[in-house]
């Protein structure tokens, strides 16, 4: 059986996608700092810092919508698995049986 091994591009997430992740942690760790804020003391101290992390937590996300790149997938040479590959003349490492592999020239070849 031969795998095919060639690469094909994958387009970049949509700004919907990447703010579900960052952004919704964001917002869920926001309100607890909000509704800490009711705990006399305790909650005046951790709310606020709850608060500070989550608008920490979005720019850091955010950074990452304007970095969109395009990625790579293909199947391991060695066991014929999906992979994700890197940029051209990259080396990456299957998932699933461990093995090495490097992008080049549209295909996902062995490495050694």
């Amino acid at each position: 059986m031969t795998i095919d091994c060639t690469v094909r591009k994958i387009d970049p997430p949509g700004i919907i996608e990447m703010l579900a992740g960052g952004g919704l942690a964001a917002a869920v760790i926001f309100s607890v700092g909000v509704f800490l804020m009711v705990i006399p003391l305790l909650g005046w101290v951790v709310g606020p810092a709850l608060m500070i992390s989550a608008g920490v937590i979005l720019l850091a996300d955010m950074r990452g919508i304007f970095r969109r790149k395009t990625g790579y997938a293909g199947h391991c040479p060695s066991c014929g698995e999906p992979a994700m590959a890197g940029d051209p003349e990259s080396t990456g490492e299957c998932g699933a049986c461990h093995s090495p592999f490097v992008h080049r020239d549209g295909q996902l070849l062995k490495v050694g």
